[in-house]
């Protein structure tokens, strides 16, 4: 038992010591919590696109230069929804689940705040992008090269250290764990839920920083 006492340790150690130094890269890169930063899935920020045109499925383009939101996972809001000995898929179905309780937040939040007006793209970098497009989301290759690389590492540490099982689930889990681009657009969204983006509201609250 000692070695898994001493395992679950380093884990709350190293978890302890991500949480501090994300909360500053957060505050220095503009990355902030929905709502109360407990009860949602998603991080946010607004960036400009500075790579060429890239024209997404379904046909809709992002220019250089254009706003676009960045959709990042909050690791904290998840690591409460799972246990120990879950697996991988489960945990997938988990992340899906939030991230599709969720949508409605964020189809209110562009239709209703001046500082979404322009955005017309929402994107995000994940490793749990199964399933995604059966809930709106077109998932896009990343092209291979260094920024892929570096991106799995990151995501996969993030993984093992997040996730209760660490990296013996993660050596388990049957389909390669590689990050992909997973990608929804306003009008997606506004087909989606044409009732949450109809109803006028004032601005939502999107973030704590």
């Amino acid at each position: 038992m000692k070695p898994k006492a001493n395992s679950f340790t380093i884990k709350k150690l190293l978890r302890r010591l991500w949480g501090k130094a994300d909360r500053q890269i957060r505050r220095l890169t503009g990355i902030k919590d929905m709502g109360d930063g407990k009860s949602s899935v998603w991080r946010i920020a607004t960036r400009r696109y500075r790579g060429k045109d890239w024209t997404l499925p379904g046909g809709s383009v992002l220019r250089h230069g254009d706003q676009y939101l960045e959709l990042h996972i909050n690791n904290e809001r998840l690591l409460t929804l799972l246990d120990e000995n879950m697996p991988i898929e489960r945990t997938s179905i988990i992340a899906m689940r939030e991230v599709l309780n969720g949508l409605p937040i964020l189809a209110e939040l562009i239709t209703s705040n001046k500082n979404f007006i322009n955005i017309d793209v929402l994107l995000g970098i994940t490793l749990l992008h199964r399933g995604l497009g059966r809930i709106g989301f077109k998932v896009v290759d990343m092209k291979p090269g260094l920024f892929r690389t570096v991106t799995s590492w990151y995501e996969r540490w993030l993984l093992a250290v997040f996730h209760q099982g660490g990296f013996r689930n993660l050596k388990s889990y049957r389909y390669k764990l590689t990050p992909k681009y997973v990608v929804i657009t306003r009008q997606d969204l506004m087909r989606r839920f044409p009732d949450t983006c109809a109803r006028e509201k004032p601005p939502y609250e999107t973030a704590k920083g």
